[in-house]
């Protein structure tokens, strides 16, 4: 059934919709793929976690500059009472965004110890308010992933942040092995490029970190990431895309399988896109223009990202007399893609 839909998908798009050139120059990929966890409701305090200084300047330890921020921003994530930001989404914050806090800092590798200097900052006036000291044996045990844990605790108890322990601990144990993490970092960098000339280098260390630990649920969910990215990519480009998806579907079994993180694809955004937008057009083409107004709204508010998705609801909604709706939804399409053309 996904096949014989991602055919019907892939021709009716081929037809109905003009493309004049190269979405990596319509697009603004690194910028676009940032903005659904920007858009999402703020809970809290904002509180915005910065790369770290590589202070020893060790070439080797430099995926910690992101490994750290990186680990520290998803632990503090167990706890319901402040929004956590890092990585290239800071690169892309409103202006009109009001941070309460900054956590940034520094490390020093030398002689088998890391040791990790976290400072909080106050975001208004820069003001240091508490520094922690982290000291972890490295690279070989997972000490680094346990003494985190007990730094992020002591923050969220002095910002009084009320930390899921049980969540907190999943988090931890999510792998024992620092080779396995640091080769799940270094696909991640590559992946947060989103740039398709850097996908094969994302997919080598994904690959290389679940061989390091084939029980590593993160670097499963890397790979999944990945191929909905390329999905999602190919689709905006105007090229086949579904064997895409269906790698990443085929990789949430084999996560399902080999790890205890039972993520079912229930909510992976882009595939339950994919689902919505393809039966749209198998609606559409079957002249059930209601049907498939109703499945490309859930399409493009799973997706909003998805040009194609809000172009072909504008032609939908013309064909239901709905002018003001399609008029919305083609400027939504050619805001995300300047390339989409104009006639409908």
């Amino acid at each position: 059934m996904f096949k014989a839909k991602t055919i019907v998908l892939l021709i009716i798009i081929s037809i109905l919709i003009p493309f004049n050139t190269d979405a990596r120059e319509c697009i603004k990929w690194s910028q676009l793929m940032q903005t659904h966890e920007i858009n999402q409701p703020a809970k809290g305090k904002l509180i915005l976690v910065q790369q770290f200084v590589n202070y020893t300047k060790r070439p080797e330890d430099e995926w910690l500059t992101s490994g750290i921020t990186e680990l520290i921003s998803s632990m503090l994530k167990a706890q319901n009472d402040a929004t956590i930001l890092s990585g290239n989404t800071l690169n892309y914050l409103p202006k009109t965004s009001k941070p309460d806090f900054i956590i940034t800092g520094m490390f020093q590798s030398q002689n088998n110890v890391l040791r990790i200097f976290t400072k909080v900052l106050n975001a208004g006036d820069q003001k240091l308010l508490y520094q922690f000291t982290t000291i972890a044996p490295y690279p070989q045990t997972r000490d680094l992933f346990t003494n985190l844990a007990n730094t992020t605790q002591d923050i969220c108890n002095k910002l009084k942040l009320n930390l899921n322990k049980d969540l907190l601990q999943k988090t931890q144990n999510t792998t024992d092995s620092v080779p396995a993490y640091e080769a799940y970092i270094k696909g991640l960098l590559a992946l947060h490029k989103y740039d398709v000339n850097d996908a094969e280098v994302a997919r080598i260390w994904f690959e290389q970190s679940i061989s390091a630990d084939h029980r590593f649920a993160l670097a499963y969910q890397g790979l999944i990431d990945l191929y909905s990215f390329l999905g999602f990519y190919y689709k905006q480009q105007h090229k086949p895309f579904g064997t895409y998806y269906q790698k990443a579907e085929q990789l949430i079994q084999k996560m399902n399988k080999m790890t205890l993180n039972k993520e079912n694809g229930s909510n992976n955004r882009f595939l339950l896109g994919h689902a919505a937008f393809t039966q749209a057009l198998i609606d559409a083409d079957a002249g059930k223009f209601n049907e498939a107004s109703v499945a490309l709204n859930k399409s493009v508010e799973l997706v909003p990202e998805d040009a194609i998705a809000w172009y072909e609801l504008s032609r939908v909604s013309d064909q239901l007399g709905n002018k003001q709706q399609s008029s919305e939804a083609l400027q939504k399409a050619h805001e995300i893609n300047t390339c989409l053309g104009e006639q409908k």
